[in-house]
């Protein structure tokens, strides 16, 4: 799986939000996005998932170039993204809510399948507004996978979570990447959650990327420390 983001400029009138980022996604790697609020790391996933036009540069995605194409073109050829706020079909069952996935996909998966693996299966016939929040989010995994992705972008899917939910969470994403070979790349401030999950990191500041590497890198960064993590 390739992913090749090449000097990526996002502006918003006179405000630049994402200012020239060049990166290639680790192969076969779980991968972490971080930085502070209002660092343009939203944006730069809106960029890669369709949902904004670059202003400048370009996006690939196994050496096919996707930058401005629609959505769901892009969805279907295996990057799907997923949201810090509930984008579940609230009047629907759970199980509901995984068939839609698969129908508007055109995919192949099997409903109860997904929730076996997600951990929802006896959540089948319940509402999704009445599904507890970590419920709601491994819901949202499972609409995901509908899909038959290759790349899940995935923004603060552990915020609002209790520890015991986001560690569930973590362990729930790995299985996802070592059993289906699907590579996450997570936005989120809990570290805790992201560094036990995430093989490399990339780093954002003010739209811009000021660093990469190993957790264990980024832990020891001074610029990190300095901008973002804290000393």
């Amino acid at each position: 799986m390739t992913l090749v983001i090449d000097d990526v400029v996002k502006r918003f009138g006179g405000v630049t939000a994402v200012g020239g980022v060049s990166l290639e996604l680790p192969r076969e790697n779980m991968v972490a996005l971080i930085g502070p609020n209002g660092s343009g790391k939203s944006t730069l996933f809106h960029v890669i998932a369709g949902l904004h036009r670059p202003t400048s540069g370009s996006v690939a995605f196994e050496g096919e170039a996707i930058s401005g194409r629609a959505t769901h073109k892009i969805a279907r050829m295996g990057i799907v993204r997923t949201f810090q706020h509930r984008t579940v079909f609230e009047g629907l069952t759970t199980r509901e809510n995984v068939e839609s996935a698969i129908s508007i996909a055109r995919s192949e998966q099997d409903a109860d399948t997904l929730l076996d693996f997600v951990g929802l299966t006896g959540f089948a016939n319940v509402t999704a507004r009445n599904l507890p929040y970590g419920h709601a989010r491994n819901l949202s995994v499972a609409m995901a996978l509908a899909t038959s992705p290759r790349l899940v972008l995935l923004d603060e899917p552990a915020a609002g979570l209790e520890r015991s939910e986001s560690d569930r969470l973590a362990r729930l994403l790995r299985r996802l990447h070592e059993e289906h070979r699907i590579v996450c790349w997570v936005i989120d401030h809990d570290m805790k959650f992201l560094m036990s999950l995430v093989d490399h990191v990339f780093v954002m500041d003010h739209g811009k990327l000021i660093a990469e590497g190993t957790p264990g890198e980024i832990r020891s960064s001074a610029v990190v420390r300095e901008r973002y993590l804290g000393s």
